[in-house]
């Protein structure tokens, strides 16, 4: 922006958008796209909420990219995110399509440790 004008903030209304394109992509089974938007999230300076993380997690096990998916899970707490049913629900997914049958459940005690109430997903 030129000398002495703000550059506009991100706004609400933008990290939604850009939310709704990356859940579309995961859905359509373009993980490396959605892993994209969400690093243009970030350059942006727009913060990504669990609701975004959650739906890069669903991008990720669709894709087949089940210890990515996990890794990303992991690193939530220390982005400053508390991990939600949902993001419980996407880790159990992952572990189970990794055969990863003892992290799969380890998530799901995590749930109720949490104080959380698996719901029909998680169940």
């Amino acid at each position: 922006p030129p000398f002495g004008v703000m550059a506009p903030t991100p706004t609400t209304a933008e990290l939604r958008a850009r939310t709704s394109q990356l859940a579309a992509h995961g859905r359509a089974g373009r993980w490396q796209t959605a892993l994209g938007e969400l690093e243009a999230m970030k350059a942006m300076d727009l913060e990504p909420g669990i609701v975004t993380y959650n739906a890069m997690l669903s991008a990720l096990d669709k894709g087949s990219q089940c210890e990515s998916a996990l890794g990303l899970a992991a690193s939530l707490p220390g982005l400053g995110l508390e991990p939600d049913v949902v993001t419980y629900c996407a880790s159990v997914t992952a572990s189970s399509r990794a055969q990863r049958w003892s992290s799969a459940l380890q998530m799901y005690e995590e749930l109720a440790l949490n104080g959380l109430e698996p719901n029909v997903f998680a169940a």
